[in-house]
């Protein structure tokens, strides 16, 4: 009854076999995929690790840069407004000297005005020191006339 099997069990091993070893193969080839795939994320991850071991490190050297610059400008800034005291002391316009000559010129214009007054009042006082001579040799003039007669 089983005697046709003998005939053909040679092609249906061989159907058997060739169908265990596409599936072994298949089976091997999408293993193969899985761990290159997981060799790949496994590497992805571990790099992402590093840069985020990197990322405080970067962060530190950023805000020292930060600092540094926010230093060198206050330094930069420092220099230009000497700079700009300096040129203007050296063309004349230094606000101290300014100032000083301010108070100068105010104090000229007090010094000719009171001379204006003293000027004046000095002109009466002379004015009045003539008038009181001339009466006097006036005076001695006649005193002198009353004594000859």
């Amino acid at each position: 009854m089983f005697d046709f099997l003998k005939d053909i069990s040679p092609a249906i091993s061989t159907v058997g076999l060739l169908a265990m070893a596409i599936y072994v193969g298949f089976k091997e080839f999408k293993s193969g995929t899985n761990n290159v795939e997981q060799k790949t994320i496994n590497a992805y991850k571990e790099r992402n690790t590093q840069l985020e071991d990197e990322i405080p490190r970067l962060k530190d050297a950023v805000k020292a840069m930060g600092e540094s610059i926010a230093r060198l400008e206050g330094i930069v800034s420092e220099k230009d407004k000497h700079i700009k005291s300096l040129t203007d002391l050296l063309q004349g316009k230094n606000p101290e000297i300014v100032a000083l000559l301010n108070d100068i010129k105010d104090l000229n214009s007090q010094v000719i005005s009171f001379m204006h007054t003293v000027d004046t009042r000095t002109t009466k006082i002379l004015d009045y020191q003539t008038n009181m001579i001339e009466m006097q040799v006036v005076r001695e003039a006649k005193i002198d006339k009353g004594h000859q007669d």
